[in-house]
């Protein structure tokens, strides 16, 4: 798994130079973004990812976006929680995940 964490890193990294978002557009917007092209990424381009759930996808962009130190967990957490949601399990995920 941490090599998919190390290449979700790179290209959050190459992502967020290439594409840059205007300033109202809040985190969970641009990972949002971010998700499209890497989830088919993974999936085209790991056969073990090839059925791979969202949930799993999701998490190994997270881990990546952590490992980028780009954003805090605590930020990550925030963007991608839902109202009502459980950020304490989300945040226990991406912890769990290698870095």
């Amino acid at each position: 798994m941490r090599p998919m964490v190390e290449r979700a890193c790179d290209r959050w990294d190459y992502f967020c130079k290439t594409l840059p978002f205007r300033d109202d557009v809040d985190l969970g917007a641009r990972i949002t973004s971010f998700c499209v092209p890497a989830f088919e990424g993974m999936r085209t381009q790991v056969k073990e990812l090839r059925n791979a759930p969202d949930e799993i996808l999701l998490m190994i962009v997270l881990a990546g976006i952590r490992r980028s130190k780009s954003h805090t967990i605590d930020e990550i957490v925030a963007a991608v929680t839902p109202p009502g949601g459980d950020a304490n399990a989300i945040r226990t995920a991406i912890e769990a995940m290698p870095e």
